[in-house]
């Protein structure tokens, strides 16, 4: 395994951004109940359609963010699969 990991080089970097982003977009995931049900607390057992609007463009822009980190995420796994293929295909032609 660790042969394999050294066959990465240049795309580390990648690979480290994929995991990075695909974490950023889980969190944004997860964070998306506990809007909601503030949203259902504060907002509509209250009538409080202020905050009904306010959490809920926030949600929005959430998952705006969490499309654009697995967009990138998905973009970052690429590169560095392909990368590491043809590293791993070079060195076993070598």
């Amino acid at each position: 395994m660790n042969m394999i990991l050294r066959q990465l080089g240049r795309f580390k970097k990648d690979a480290l951004l994929c995991i990075g982003l695909t974490t950023l977009e889980v969190i944004m995931e997860i964070l998306l109940p506990f809007i909601t049900s503030i949203i259902i607390d504060q907002g509509l057992e209250q009538a409080n359609l202020p905050v009904v609007y306010r959490y809920g463009a926030l949600m929005v822009v959430m998952a705006l963010l969490s499309l654009a980190f697995g967009a990138g995420s998905g973009k970052f796994a690429a590169s560095a699969s392909s990368g590491l293929a043809a590293n791993l295909r070079e060195a076993i032609y070598a």
